[in-house]
């Protein structure tokens, strides 16, 4: 899916929720990740970068099937995509989920709506998809701007469309990850060292800077070549938001110069 917008913007914000909320990293258009990273305890705080952001992708599910629905669609193809790693995609509650006060409340309301139990994972992240739900209900202008997105088909994409063979917590996996940010930024390196000796290890781990780090460079790369939308064209939920899961074009020049 081509960029529709006509005036490029300087700057791209990957965003992934963390320990201490939301984590975010920029890149401008050289391109070149900006310190610093920032924590934010409530992604409201980022409603300003986000509106002055050529594009903001964002690592967490953000429309919501509901009523007599099982899965979205863009959940499956992004499985289907990751093969051996589709494991590091989960199904998000159903809407009427997120009201739940505890893991197994949460999994009756999922089961009797959707006939599917919630992973353990999928509950964790509740209060941020919850939080992230309300932000985008309020302020619906910023969906111009902001997209979901999943670190994992953006390595996919760097990676020619070959699924990563190890995950990010190995130290192979880690160093494949890392190798194929700075082919593209040559800062990267340099960037995520320096960003580590400033971070609280409580707040925000590595992994969640990296993850970050390659959404911001997605970011850029979709509006300069466009973005794969799973699925193309993107249905929206009952709330209006769609439920989509993009990713930038990699198979241009740029991305192998």
């Amino acid at each position: 899916m081509p960029s529709t917008r006509s005036k490029k913007a300087t700057v791209y914000l990957g965003i992934d929720g963390c320990r201490g909320g939301w984590v975010v990293v920029r890149c401008d258009t050289t391109p070149a990740f900006l310190p610093p990273v920032e924590i934010h305890s409530e992604i409201r705080a980022l409603k300003r970068s986000i509106q002055n952001a050529g594009y903001a992708l964002i690592d967490m599910p953000i429309g919501l099937v509901q009523a007599d629905s099982t899965y979205r669609t863009c959940d499956i193809l992004a499985r289907e995509l990751l093969q051996h790693r589709r494991s590091a995609i989960f199904f998000p509650p159903v809407r009427e989920a997120l009201a739940a006060h505890s893991y197994a409340e949460a999994c009756t309301i999922n089961h009797r709506i959707s006939g599917k139990k919630l992973s353990i994972q999928a509950w964790n992240i509740v209060p941020r998809i919850r939080e992230l739900d309300l932000f985008l209900r309020t302020y619906p202008e910023l969906l111009t701007r902001i997209r979901e997105s999943h670190p994992e088909l953006c390595f996919m994409a760097l990676n020619g469309g070959s699924p990563l063979p190890r995950n990010k917590r190995c130290h192979t996996g880690f160093a494949l990850r890392m190798a194929l940010l700075s082919e593209r930024v040559p800062n990267a390196k340099a960037f995520l060292s320096q960003a580590l000796e400033g971070l609280p290890g409580r707040q925000v781990s590595r992994h969640d800077v990296v993850d970050a780090m390659v959404l911001a460079l997605h970011a850029f790369l979709g509006d300069q070549h466009g973005f794969h939308s799973l699925p193309d064209p993107p249905p929206t939920d009952a709330q209006g938001l769609p439920m989509a899961i993009y990713y930038a074009r990699c198979d241009c020049p740029f991305a192998n110069r």
